[in-house]
Formats: structure tokens, C-alpha cells, sequence
């Protein structure tokens, strides 16, 4: 698969030119290659080649390092326990890899594929019949180092594009295989030991992005596993912490009881609690209100529960200022929630990415004797730098922590070490943010960045 060099892409190459790696692998040296003349030099040899509608088909993980994984879904569900896949490595040899439901996002069956070679990886067969199509190749790179050497010539391009006065030189990535290892990752960097965990669904993250505060005020990592089981990195996390007490958010729609069980098994653990609701605002709500059992901030944030990335653009504000979110529905807030607002609070913080505030709920807060402030951007991307750029929350800032605006999985448990540091995070890549990003860089003197996410994460 070519990496197109896009503005996006230019991005995510200069974010990953000196980003944090440490390996206990080493490899041989080999000619760096480019993905063109791996793509010219494979093995051409074709037999009775059937062609596949491979648009039925999605894969987590464009493009990779030798160790770790590609995730293939299909959307047709047609991937059952006797599917095979098999992939040409660069050197021409065939191998294969059988379904698996361990650790699905949807429960259904998808390939999960290792590659242990670098260079250009293509599909051969699916489920027997060759498949003559470029949509689930991929390009697999020794390291960061190697991905870099690639692609030197757009980091260039990048100092030449920002003319930033002060270019970011200092680049920490937190990155795995998938996302529940990006975030056993995350504990692993700046967890050592902790009392409490947070285990929440890796593909349902809008009950976990209100946990953030939860998880700030527990001094608690949030960790992701599969809706039916616990994810077995997940379980040798939680020994490592030596966690006693464990945070189940979300229902048994989300995390159903088998998660429960494996936790029991887990003997550091003591005691579960799950914390839930009937749909996803009332799951924030339970949550808020677990939370105040410590000690709170003034004010509440009300934000749309329906907005996913703009959730995410508020949590650190949330979990570092004492600030529970509240989640709203079609710019109505329920009754619940008002009353829990109008009880424990004397302020609300109205947010929106899309520029969108409901007058009749602001009105109605109003009548209840909360002070309403309003704080909204363009979209997602944009209102997390109307949130880094607001001195009511962040003040000399010189470090940055950026996650992707396209998607929230690796940026929520990532929003607790944001918190924790007193640092913004921000969202890039999910609209055309990047001119906004380069001043907020001039403006602040930026010299370092977090990367939450690997390289086709952030792009």
C-alpha cells in the first residue's frame, strides 16, 4: 500500500520522526525499499485469480511494525470460524491466519494478522480462491526508525510547511498493536502500582469518556477489553498494578457478565462495581455522581452525548478541573440530570463543536440560578483548541498532548495523563486543523507533544 503524502500524512510523519520507541527486539539490516518497488518486485505468479469485492472489508492499522498486528473486519459479517486469509510476504513465501473472535470490537469473527517480515505484505487467498486486489495490502517497517528513513523527505517538508519559530523537538508516542494494547501501554508508562482500574468496552467508548474524571480522581488507568471476555493483556495489566478495586462503565449491552467472572479469577481483585445507566447519558450521570463522593469543582459541563469526538475535546478539562460531564440529547438535557445539576452545582459549561447551543436549555438552567458559560468551536478538532487556547484552564503551557479527531479510542484513557499533567489535548486530523495547531505552537512556544496512538492513528 503507497502512503500518500498528503497534508494529513505530513503530520503524522513529523509527529512519528522522533517519537519515543523502546524495543527489546532487534532485526537485521536490510535496503530500505520503497513501497513502490516492493509493489513492482513481488511475486507475480497467478494461478485461476478470482476477484473480491473487498469494499465489504475494513482493516484497523494501515500500515505496521514487524511484532505487531492488522485487524480485518467485514461488514457483511461473511468472516465465520472456518475463514482463512492468506498474505505473500515480500520474498514471495505464502502464509496464513485463521479467524478469531478473542477481543472482537462487534463479537463477530475478523482476522487478526502478524506479520513478521518487513516489507510489502499482499493478499494471496481468501477462504481458497486467490484474490487479485490491492485494498487490504499493507507495508510492514522493522521500527520507527525504519518508517522514518522512508519517509525523511515529508518530515522536511513539514519544517518548511509550519514555519514555526519553535518546532516541537521533543516527541513521546504511546502506541500498541490495537487499541486495548495502546492502552495497557499507557498504564505501563505512567502507572507503576495502582489500587483502582477502570474497565470499560474498546469499541463503546462514550460511557469510558465520562469516566475520565473518575478514573483522575482514583489516580486509575482505563483499560479496554471485548464486550464477552476479558482481554488477557488486560488481566496480566491489572496483576501488574496489583489493582484491588475494579470499575466495570458501561452495561452488560457493553461488558457482559462473563467480564465480570474473569475479574473475579484476577486475585489481586476485591471488590467490582459497575457503574451504569439506561442509555449512555444516564451512565454519565451515575457516573457524576460517583465522582462526588470526592471532592468537586463549582460547575458542571453539559456536552452532547451524541457527539463522541466532542466528548472527547472536553475530557481533560474535565477530569483536571473537577468538572463532571453531562451528556445531552438533540440539545435536551433530562430531567435527572438537571435536578442532580440544579443540587450540586452553582455553574454549568455549556460546550459544543459545532458551533450549536440550545437557547431553551440555556434559559432553563438559567431559571434554575446557574451561571451559564459557553465555550464552542467549529468542530471537534477546533473546540479542543478553544479549550487549550482558554486561560480559565491552561496557563504556560509547554507541552502538548495530541490524539486522533477521527477517532476517540486511543485519546480517552490518554485523557487521564493529560489531567494528571495539566496539559490540553488536542485533537488533530479529523478536519483541517493543522494551521490552528501551528499557531497555537508559535503562540506558546510549544517544545514537546504526547502522541496518543500509533502512526495510523494520527494522520
Amino acid at each position: 500500500m503507497k502512503l500518500k503524502k498528503t497534508k494529513k500524512i505530513i503530520w503524522s510523519v513529523a509527529l512519528a520522526t522522533l517519537l519515543f520507541v523502546s524495543s527489546t527486539q532487534s532485526f537485521a539490516d536490510t535496503t530500505v525499499i520503497s513501497n513502490e518497488s516492493v509493489n513492482s518486485s513481488a511475486n507475480t505468479k497467478v494461478d485461476s485469480q478470482v476477484k473480491e469485492n473487498l469494499d465489504l472489508y475494513s482493516q484497523e492499522g494501515i500500515d505496521a511494525f514487524v511484532g505487531s498486528y492488522i485487524e480485518i473486519y467485514s461488514h457483511s459479517k461473511s468472516i465465520n470460524k472456518d475463514s482463512v486469509i492468506e498474505y505473500q510476504r515480500e520474498d514471495g513465501s505464502i502464509t496464513s491466519f485463521k479467524s478469531t473472535k478473542e477481543d472482537s470490537r462487534d463479537g463477530e469473527y475478523y482476522f487478526l494478522i502478524s506479520p513478521d517480515t518487513r516489507g510489502m505484505w499482499k493478499i494471496y487467498s481468501l477462504n481458497g480462491q486467490r484474490i487479485k486486489n490491492k485494498k487490504l495490502n499493507f507495508m510492514t517497517y522493522r521500527d520507527a526508525e525504519d518508517f522514518n528513513k522512508i519517509m525523511n523527505a515529508d518530515w522536511i517538508l513539514l519544517n518548511s510547511k509550519i514555519k514555526s519559530k519553535n518546532v516541537i523537538t521533543k516527541f513521546y508516542r504511546y502506541q500498541g498493536a490495537t487499541r486495548i494494547e495502546t492502552a495497557i501501554n499507557i498504564s505501563k508508562k505512567d502507572f507503576s502500582k495502582s489500587s483502582s482500574v477502570i474497565i470499560t468496552n474498546a469499541w463503546k467508548q462514550t460511557d469510558a469518556i465520562a469516566a475520565s474524571l473518575l478514573a483522575t480522581e482514583l489516580n486509575a488507568p482505563i483499560l479496554y477489553t471485548g464486550q464477552g471476555s476479558l482481554n488477557s493483556g488486560t488481566i496480566s495489566e491489572i496483576n501488574r498494578l496489583g489493582a484491588k478495586n475494579i470499575y466495570i462503565v458501561g452495561g452488560t449491552d457493553s461488558l457482559n457478565n462473563s467480564v465480570s467472572k474473569d475479574l473475579k479469577n484476577i486475585k489481586t481483585v476485591e471488590s467490582i462495581k459497575r457503574i451504569s445507566g439506561t442509555d449512555r447519558a444516564a451512565t454519565a450521570l451515575e457516573l457524576a455522581k460517583e465522582v462526588s463522593k470526592y471532592k468537586k469543582g463549582a460547575s458542571a459541563i453539559i456536552v452532547s452525548g451524541e457527539s463522541e469526538l466532542d466528548c472527547l475535546a472536553v475530557s481533560a478539562v474535565s477530569a483536571e478541573n473537577k468538572l463532571p460531564m453531562l451528556y445531552t440529547r438533540k440539545g435536551k438535557l433530562d430531567n435527572n440530570s438537571k435536578k442532580f445539576i440544579k443540587n450540586n452545582f452553582k455553574g454549568v459549561f455549556m460546550i459544543a463543536g459545532d458551533g450549536k447551543i440550545s437557547e431553551s436549555l440555556k434559559n432553563e438552567l438559567i431559571s434554575l440560578g446557574l451561571k451559564i458559560k459557553i465555550k464552542q468551536g467549529k468542530n471537534s478538532d477546533d473546540l479542543s483548541l478553544v479549550l487549550a487556547n482558554d486561560p480559565a484552564f491552561y496557563n504556560n503551557v509547554k507541552t502538548i498532548f495530541l490524539t486522533s479527531g477521527k477517532s476517540s479510542a486511543d485519546g480517552i484513557p490518554g485523557s487521564v495523563l493529560a489531567a494528571k499533567k495539566g496539559l490540553p489535548l488536542i485533537l488533530i486530523g479529523g478536519s483541517d486543523n493543522y494551521d490552528g495547531i501551528t499557531n497555537f505552537v508559535n503562540n506558546n512556544d510549544i517544545n514537546s507533544a504526547y502522541i496518543l496512538g500509533g502512526v495510523d492513528s494520527i494522520s
